[in-house]
């Protein structure tokens, strides 16, 4: 029988986004009828749900930011309320700018923001944005680097490779880092087992440490090692043999979900 352990780890990889498409004043409701993106199947539209509406001096008098959530992890059930609570905080803050949150459904997010800018009603920023949502709209992106040199922002809080995963060639600095969102691995003990292979640590910031003892910083290059001695072809040779027939393979040493 498998065995089967959950390995927790933080990374960070939400990010916001800011639409090139002059955004809307207001959130707009989608309709209840199918809506369609580019090569995606009509779904059923849902209408997004709002923050509630903190107290607020000259709410009136508030330039209207609309941030639409649902192309990450933002609509799962857990990431609302903290979601909620920081447009409270925000929008209690200050008296200048009113921020709007929209939360889709994620089965229904890509539709109905590609709907929205197509009506020429986009929102003004988006995110949580994971590699998907960053690529499904190309175009639609403003590049952020000449407002971050303008006002002079200090990235220096956030980790350069987060900031450099959301730089695209020819399309500029896409996104800046959000939220911290928990992720995790799920690792079969038995094919570490039937390898001699240790299991990986236990605890964040933890090495691991292989079957000679030898001790390795966990990060995304021990992760490849380990996923090529658990990558077997149908010969059973793993990915890090020359003999390794990766025509034939019979075990899949990593799935990234």
């Amino acid at each position: 029988m498998k065995s089967f352990k959950l390995l927790f780890v933080s990374i960070m990889l939400m990010l916001a986004a800011v639409l090139n498409a002059a955004c809307g004043s207001s959130p707009s409701t989608p309709s209840a009828q199918s809506t369609t993106a580019p090569g995606s199947e009509p779904t059923q539209a849902v209408a997004p749900t709002q923050a509630p509406a903190p107290t607020q001096p000259a709410a009136s008098n508030r330039t209207k930011v609309r941030w639409f959530v649902g192309l990450g992890a933002g609509s799962d059930e857990g990431a609302i309320p903290a979601q909620n609570a920081f447009v409270e905080r925000f929008n209690a803050g200050q008296d200048k700018i009113e921020l709007v949150i929209e939360i889709v459904d994620n089965n229904v997010a890509f539709d109905t923001l590609a709907t929205q800018i197509a009506a020429s009603n986009a929102p003004c920023i988006v995110g949580p944005v994971g590699i998907r949502g960053r690529d499904s709209f190309k175009g639609a992106w403003l590049d952020l680097q000449p407002l971050i040199d303008k006002y002079n922002y200090d990235l220096s809080d956030f980790d350069p490779n987060l900031i450099k995963f959301y730089q695209v060639k020819e399309e500029g600095q896409l996104g800046i880092p959000f939220a911290i969102f928990p992720s995790f691995i799920i690792y079969n003990k038995d094919l570490f087992d039937k390898a001699g292979l240790p299991y990986p640590p236990a605890e964040h910031g933890a090495p691991w440490v292989d079957e000679n003892g030898v001790e390795h910083e966990w990060n995304i290059e021990t992760l490849t090692e380990l996923a090529k001695k658990l990558t077997v072809d149908a010969n059973g040779n793993d990915a890090t043999s020359p003999n390794f027939n990766p025509e034939k393979i019979v075990q899949f040493g990593w799935m990234n979900q």
